[in-house]
């Protein structure tokens, strides 16, 4: 005995459409990303193991994104989880390698609270300038796309 539906086939079809479509909820919180890359050199060298975080400046338009680079001195952003990327628009860009890229906090000060250019402030003797991490001159726009952005740093 088949058991009547009260819902006219339409509607079933519509609500499926709708399903397949993502539209049924769960919008998805993730801004448009640019894709980011690039390589780090000090002196003419690669910088190897070196964290690059661009932080935008209008800091109510999105997250930090953060990238380490490879034994070539090239990285890519990561913006959260397996988004790649960052925002478009104008960034502060922090490099940190070497003992500098560990800070360590005082008892009362709450990392989670404190941008990457004050975090740095705790940290060891950086192996690269300040001007480059906690002092950071360096200052990048993040154009929707494909970025390749590189960083020719100088140990002066």
């Amino acid at each position: 005995m088949a058991i009547p539906c009260k819902l006219p086939f339409s509607a079933l079809l519509l609500s499926s459409l709708c399903w397949a479509a993502g539209c049924g909820g769960g919008s998805s919180d993730l801004p448009d990303l640019g894709q980011v890359n690039g390589k780090v050199t000090l002196d003419g060298n690669p910088l190897t193991d070196a964290l690059v975080t661009f932080t935008p400046v209008d800091t109510e338009s999105g997250n930090t994104s953060s990238g380490t680079t490879d034994s070539t001195g090239n990285y890519e952003l990561h913006y959260s989880g397996e988004n790649m990327g960052a925002i478009p628009g104008e960034h502060t860009v922090t490099i940190i390698v070497g003992e500098g890229a560990t800070p360590t906090f005082p008892d009362g000060v709450d990392p989670d609270n404190l941008s990457p250019q004050e975090r740095q402030k705790y940290a060891a003797p950086a192996v690269i300038p300040a001007k480059y991490n906690s002092d950071s001159t360096l200052t990048e726009t993040v154009a929707p796309g494909s970025n390749t952005i590189n960083f020719e740093l100088s140990s002066e």
